[in-house]
């Protein structure tokens, strides 16, 4: 899911959520676009399988290599 939209308020209770019902950290992190204040979700590698778990079943089979699979 692309955040770069969202306003920094609605990132952080994004990830509220997603440590409180999946138990995974991540952090919020400019996405590098110049000059707009834009921020995305970064997980960290040690939360991988747990994404991993938690949406391969609602992705398409020709779409989970995104994901590491």
């Amino acid at each position: 899911m692309a955040t770069n939209s969202f306003s920094p308020e609605e990132i952080d209770l994004l990830r509220a959520v997603l440590l409180e019902r999946y138990d995974n950290n991540s952090s919020r992190v400019l996405s590098g676009n110049k000059g707009r204040d834009q921020y995305i979700i970064r997980i960290p590698r040690r939360e991988l399988a747990k994404v991993q778990d938690l949406i391969q079943c609602h992705m398409p089979a020709t779409t989970q290599y995104r994901i590491g699979l």
